[in-house]
């Protein structure tokens, strides 16, 4: 083993030896792999007039959803700062016309019901769509990198997408 190698395996070891120190003081997952994906290239993403989500610097790759999950993920985009679980009531009229822009459904009543099940605080809905959303990404991103596009934090907590909004851009 030479010294590069031999310094790289300490460098490695000493690495792992402080993530399990910030596990220990309760830093989650998702804020671990938030601070190793800084080191990471990201995209800009890019929604376009029609509402699709590209990430230009990953080959304009298009990352598909149904119409309900693109349009969470187009709520929380637009809210950087946060938004809880809980308080999704204060959010159903900003849903209702992302969902109604992106939808190819015309039956109003069903639209309207799909949101009030969504944005109910009993419901399981938004964690569903949230799943999805975080499955578009990681199919198609290393999950370190993913984990900057889709909706992430702490159980009954404000959750968001971290994505530096600079690299967001709306045509």
């Amino acid at each position: 083993m030479n010294n590069n190698e031999s310094s790289a395996d300490i460098l490695a070891d000493e690495i792992s030896e402080r993530i399990n120190k910030l596990r220990k003081m309760g830093i989650s997952e998702s804020e671990i792999n938030i601070l190793i994906a800084q080191g990471q290239k990201l995209s800009k993403i890019i929604i376009t007039k029609s509402h699709k989500i590209i990430l230009r610097d990953f080959n304009n790759m298009e990352v598909k959803m149904e119409p309900l999950n693109k349009s969470v993920f187009l709520l929380f985009l637009a809210h950087p700062e946060g938004i809880y679980f809980k308080k999704l009531p204060e959010y159903k009229d900003e849903i209702i016309k992302i969902y109604l822009c992106i939808s190819h459904r015309d039956d109003l009543g069903e639209i309207l019901k799909s949101i009030e099940h969504l944005t109910d605080p009993t419901s399981n809905s938004i964690n569903e769509k949230c799943s999805r959303i975080k499955e578009a990404f990681r199919s198609r991103l290393d999950k370190v990198v993913a984990i900057n596009y889709y909706i992430t934090g702490p159980a009954a907590g404000l959750k968001r997408i971290t994505l530096d909004r600079n690299l967001v851009e709306y045509e």
